[in-house]
């Protein structure tokens, strides 16, 4: 491939894991959209209801054990009372508190559709709202709707809700262009008349200086340097490997994670550093990403098509680990075999070894007289990380091989 920019090897290797409903209580391997919790925890929007992923317990909610009458979770947003509102694709607006159920309908309130794709909370702790046929703000009161025939919107179709540090609304539709509300008015920028490089735009994430970055279905990923000057990046002037983007979000390290419809995902440092991971190169197993997500332990999550959820976890963020006095590792650097040696009575649930890409490598495995015995034979000299997650403590460990 020819194009401008760099690839880097990378500054931060993950521990990559995979939940499905084949080894968890995951219901559906389409995860729509993703929102962290108060804590470390996620929850979770699917096809076939909502969860709620915490200290490994899952909680889910849908139409058999909830009040929750469309399993079809497509939005989700946190209010400042940490109240959850739940948008769905044919019941609307679903709000709980962790006990009470309150459900927003047409029938019962100022919503235009019952078809929600976004929801996000200003400074003012207003809920705005984007529906197949209108904006919305409910002020916990009112319900304001603008539409086509009232704001002069090129569309009723609306597909993002961002607020930035000056409480101005940045609103991302559905071949409309985007709209910037102040709080008195609307301006609206498209692609004939500012250039904008798509008229669609399916999410928004701020960098750390806060200015916004937008991510396209068909434009690729852009920002404004001032004045409707817009800085471009897509598959033929960058290493980004599609133009046809779902989602993204800014890391702890301010790298940006970029999902794309049918390659994989995209971290992208501005302004030419960037990794690549797809089904070919590491343990994504779905190369359609949905959702992601930055949980306040700075784990990585990617919601895909059919493939499920993803946790990309920083080896080097500084894990909890337990009895180290009796886990023993070795030798470093190793040869052709790496003993491991666990505390009594404890147990390996999960283990993996990478390289500095954080792709995973197979290795043969065998376990004799107390250890495990990882056979490396096949690999060349160079760094590697060994992930083990045990009944009692999770390790990373940096080996090298001569």
């Amino acid at each position: 491939m020819l194009c401008s920019g760099s690839f880097f090897l990378s500054a931060q290797t993950y521990n990559w894991q995979n939940y499905t409903t084949s080894n968890s209580p995951l219901p559906n391997n389409t995860i729509r959209t993703l929102l962290k919790g108060t804590g470390n925890d996620l929850w979770i929007g699917t096809d076939w209801g909502l969860c709620h992923f915490e200290n490994n317990q899952w909680s889910i909610y849908n139409q058999e054990n909830s009040p929750l009458s469309d399993n079809d979770v497509r939005a989700l947003c946190m209010d400042q009372s940490n109240h959850l509102w739940i948008g769905t694709t044919s019941e609307g607006i679903f709000v709980f508190d962790g006990e009470n159920w309150t459900q927003y309908s047409m029938t019962n309130s100022g919503l235009p559709s019952n078809f929600i794709r976004t929801i996000a909370t200003d400074h003012q702790g207003h809920i705005w709202v984007g529906t197949v046929e209108g904006l919305v703000r409910f002020d916990g009161t009112d319900w304001t709707v603008w539409t086509i025939d009232n704001a002069g919107f090129f569309t009723n179709n609306i597909s993002s809700i961002a607020v930035d540090e000056n409480d101005t609304k940045i609103i991302g539709t559905i071949n409309g262009g985007l709209l910037f509300y102040d709080n008195t008015s609307f301006e609206h920028l498209t692609l004939l008349e500012h250039g904008l490089p798509d008229n669609s735009t399916i999410d928004i994430a701020f960098d750390e200086s806060g200015k916004p970055w937008y991510a396209s279905p068909s434009g690729g990923l852009y920002f404004d340097s001032g004045d409707n000057n817009w800085v471009i990046y897509n598959e033929y002037n960058s290493p980004l490997t599609s133009n046809s983007l779902s989602a993204i979000v800014l890391d702890n390290y301010n790298n940006f994670f970029v999902g794309t419809t049918e390659w994989g995902l995209v971290r992208f440092k501005p302004p030419n550093s960037w990794v690549i991971y797809n089904t070919s190169n590491s343990p994504l197993i779905d190369d359609q990403i949905m959702s992601l997500e930055i949980t306040n332990d700075g784990d990585i999550w990617a919601g895909t098509k059919i493939g499920g959820l993803h946790r990309l976890r920083d080896i080097n963020s500084g894990f909890n680990t337990l009895n180290d006095n009796l886990f023993k590792i070795g030798p470093n650097p190793f040869d052709d075999i790496i003993h491991i040696k666990l505390p009594n009575e404890d147990i390996v649930q999960t283990m993996g070894v990478y390289d500095l890409n954080g792709v995973v490598i197979e290795v043969k495995t065998t376990y004799e007289n107390g250890q495990t015995h990882l056979h490396t034979d096949q690999l060349a000299a160079g760094i590697y990380f060994i992930s083990i997650e045990t009944s009692s403590f999770v390790k990373q460990v940096k080996l090298l091989k001569r």
